[in-house]
């Protein structure tokens, strides 16, 4: 698929899902990872990001690499996805975040990333505290619905 072919399909899937109200929780749950990872990417791009899809086994830790055009900013994003909603997500999550800036480093325009692990679970506390110590945002179950506006609000370090 060559970029171009990529963006209007990642647009496409952010104009069938547009809006945390439409999108709900069980319609995440049904998705599979594969699914789950698009959904992701289209909030970013629904944002205004710039969205790169990276390969689908051996991603080094990021499903979506993107950047934004006007404010200069990128981000590395994993996304876990969790069957039916239940599960947990581990610290595994944040390390892979943590390793993911090096295996991207050919990308010029990648500097200083913001490193992000978005899940339909929930992230469990040795996570969330591990990603506190080193600056990865976590986005889980009780905030997956509003991605968009968090990936909005990242543009501005909110």
């Amino acid at each position: 698929m060559s970029d171009e072919e990529l963006s209007a399909f990642f647009g496409r899937m952010a104009a069938a899902g547009r809006g945390g109200s439409r999108e709900t929780l069980e319609a995440l749950d049904r998705k599979d990872w594969r699914s789950f990872e698009m959904w992701v990417a289209g909030r970013f791009q629904a944002a205004g990001w710039q969205v790169n899809d990276t390969p689908l086994s051996g991603d080094g830790g990021a499903d979506v690499v993107c950047r934004h055009p006007k404010g200069g900013r990128s981000a590395i994003v994993q996304a876990k996805h969790r069957q039916m909603g239940d599960g947990t997500v581990g610290e595994t999550a944040v390390h892979e975040m943590l390793a993911a800036p090096g295996r991207y480093r050919h990308l010029t325009w990648l500097r200083e990333p913001l490193l992000l692990a978005v899940s339909n679970g929930v992230f469990e506390l040795r996570a969330r505290t591990l990603a506190s110590q080193r600056n990865v945002r976590l986005v889980d179950r009780a905030e997956v619905a509003a991605l968009d506006t968090i990936a909005q609000a990242m543009l501005t370090g909110a």
